[in-house]
């Protein structure tokens, strides 16, 4: 696997077979998560949304396989006991029916996953975003407060965006220079 490899070049890797089925599964994960991306990371396939990875899957000679998956997770402990493998993968064999209803039951709790850390992360720049807005808000010409902030998520997902390492330990920093930022982008339109 070559560093850089697209998702395309990745799939066609493998025999006619295993391909079909790579194919079946990117298809089905970016199905259930809207706005993401096939990529390649760590040598197999990985579906990304918002800057961050949803579900990794991948080929092997007798196999492929969906992760993270953990055994022990309430929605789908039982449903995936018969095809856990290690601490938190899904393996599917190539000699059996693959199932992919399974398949997307998986996609669809790892994007709700992945929707709680983003709100997460979002609610930690959130408080001093509104502030800022406030402040900013009153300087700009006929825009209320209430006017910037009235869609919070889609707002903290622009901020997020523009504060794209939010892992700092300063999240209020972070906030700060990115409601500036989105501030000035939504004056600037005007």
């Amino acid at each position: 696997m070559k560093s850089g490899q697209t998702l395309d070049a990745y799939i066609a890797s493998f025999p006619p077979a295993t391909q079909t089925i790579l194919k079946k599964i990117r298809d089905i994960a970016l199905k259930a998560a809207p706005g993401s991306e096939g990529v390649v990371s760590y040598g197999v396939a990985a579906i990304k949304r918002g800057g961050t990875y949803v579900v990794y899957f991948g080929g092997y000679p007798k196999h492929v396989s969906v992760y993270p998956v953990y055994a022990n997770d309430p929605v789908l402990g039982k449903a995936i006991a018969a095809y856990s493998s290690g601490k938190a993968t899904a393996k599917f064999p190539l000699d059996k029916p693959v199932p992919y209803a399974l398949i997307t039951k998986i996609v669809k709790e790892k994007v709700k996953e992945h929707a709680a850390r983003v709100e997460a992360k979002a609610a930690k720049i959130r408080k001093p975003a509104k502030k800022i807005a406030k402040k900013g808000a009153k300087k700009a010409k006929g825009t209320s407060s209430v006017k910037v902030f009235q869609d919070m998520p889609n707002l903290a997902w622009a901020l997020l965006e523009e504060a794209k390492p939010l892992k700092s330990a300063k999240p209020k920093k972070a906030a700060k220079k990115a409601a500036k930022k989105v501030l000035k982008k939504k004056a600037a339109k005007k």
